[in-house]
């Protein structure tokens, strides 16, 4: 069992967001090892992108009725799309966790895929995720919960390049799978947390 967390800052978060993912502002592109244009070190299909909270930082989901947050969450894949002219990279995420939970508990079912939209001449992206799927199981005022939430082309958050690059994943809202949800579950959450990628070393987002 993989445990998780949460927490909130909804109506900020979420203006900061439309703002990085405005209209006519992301494109396709490719993820470089190094900030040049034409990329010359192209991440490429089978290489390793792993990312994990950075130190001292936590992850939290925020929900209606509980918060959970977790000391330690793992964010790891690899590489299954390069990127290029009109197609964004994409990563098949194949360790998603998160231990060292308080309130809460997380089951992860499926750890899905993201792909990165590109910011042109910053070097920054958006992740933008699909089929995370996982179940919260939270002690709430009603006793415990347990509720089930799946990404379905969710922003997750910025890809900011550096070294090493950091994937912010703010005000990321999964959506409720009601079916598999005990019935006081509400339809929102959101999951907070800093992760720095460790593989590789340094990371820029480039347009192509």
């Amino acid at each position: 069992m993989k445990c998780l967390k949460m927490l909130g800052f909804a109506a900020a978060a979420t203006a900061a967001l439309m703002t990085v993912v405005g209209a006519g502002t992301a494109s396709a592109g490719i993820l470089c090892k190094n900030y040049t244009e034409p990329c010359n070190s192209i991440l490429k299909n089978g290489e390793a992108l792993s990312s994990q909270l950075g130190a001292k930082k936590k992850a939290r989901i925020n929900t209606t009725f509980a918060v959970a947050e977790c000391n330690k969450s793992t964010l790891a894949g690899k590489v299954t799309k390069e990127g290029g002219k009109g197609i964004a990279p994409e990563v098949t995420v194949e360790n998603l966790s998160f231990t060292e939970c308080s309130n809460c508990e997380m089951l992860v079912l499926k750890d899905g895929t993201y792909y990165v939209s590109t910011f042109p001449e910053t070097g920054n992206g958006t992740a933008i995720g699909t089929g995370q799927e996982f179940v919260t199981q939270c002690n709430t005022i009603f006793g415990k919960m347990k509720c089930t939430w799946v990404t379905k082309n969710t922003p997750l958050g910025e890809v900011e390049h550096g070294s090493p690059a950091v994937i912010d994943v703010f005000n990321a809202d999964p959506v409720l799978n009601e079916a598999a949800s005990d019935k006081l579950c509400e339809k929102e959450a959101f999951w907070y947390g800093e992760y720095e990628i460790t593989k590789p070393v340094a990371l820029f987002v480039v347009s192509e």
